[in-house]
This record gives structure tokens, sequence and C-alpha cells, in this order.
């Protein structure tokens, strides 16, 4: 009888030990995947990250809220009174 109680523990130890082994194990996975977000983004998006200069003169802000404004028209941009 004591042999069975032993047995069944040693069973649930070891079990439930690789069940939270395997859980820890995918938490520190994703957790590094998580703390090394920016340099991964950088890495894997490299040609969204980086824009190439255009030897062109900068536009007036001016005329930049207007570009805005037409492509945008359903966002209010004046301020609230």
């Amino acid at each position: 009888m004591a042999i069975k109680i032993r047995q069944a523990c040693l069973w649930v130890h070891r079990y439930s030990g690789l069940v939270m082994a395997a859980f820890l194990f995918m938490a520190g996975i994703t957790g590094a995947l998580l703390a090394f977000h920016q340099e991964l983004d950088d890495v894997f998006n490299h040609k969204l990250a980086y824009v190439d200069v255009e030897p062109r003169p900068q536009l007036p802000i001016a005329t930049l809220h207007d570009k805005v404004i037409e492509a945008y028209p359903e966002y209010n941009t004046k301020p609230n009174n």
C-alpha cells in the first residue's frame, strides 16, 4: 500500500514538473522575444525602418498640412473651442 502511494506521488511529481517546465520554457522564449522586440523589428522589417533620403527640397509646413487634409478629409483637424 505504501509503495503504491509513493509511486503515485512520484508519477504526479514527475509529470507535473514536466508540464511546468514546458510552460516555463515557453514563457522564457516569449519573454526574450518581447525583450528584444525593437531589435527584432529592425532586423525583420529593415525596409520599413529606414527610408532613403530623396534629393528634393523640403516642402513648407502649410503645403504639408494641405496635403494631409486632402488625403484624410474625414478627420477633424480644427482645434476644439
